[in-house]
């Protein structure tokens, strides 16, 4: 991951921690599959997958493409993102 990629991930970490909203930081390694989303998160009784991207020019791999798109099949939120207000916009829009 970036530098750029590794600072938005701590900033949503800290932004989920101090709302007290439950998630899961993957980490990219030999025991996990590959394409998953960086940040699991369950907030409102939704399930939400978060690849983060270090920029608006920086999109999703085909496979992590196929792993938000299995779960919006589910009914599940998967997205990806590029600034923290992006995260923030998206666990807002939980109450409306």
């Amino acid at each position: 991951m970036s530098g750029r990629e590794s600072d938005l991930q701590q900033r949503c970490i800290e932004c989920l921690s101090a709302e007290g909203i439950y998630h899961v930081n993957t980490h990219g390694n030999a025991f996990e599959r590959r394409g998953r989303p960086d940040l699991y998160i369950c907030c409102r009784g939704r399930f939400i997958g978060v690849e983060l991207k270090k920029g608006e020019d920086d999109v999703p791999t085909p496979l992590q493409l196929k792993h938000l798109r299995e779960i919006n099949d589910n009914e599940g939120i998967g997205v990806w993102i590029t600034t923290l207000d992006e995260l923030k916009d998206l666990i807002s829009s939980l109450d409306r």
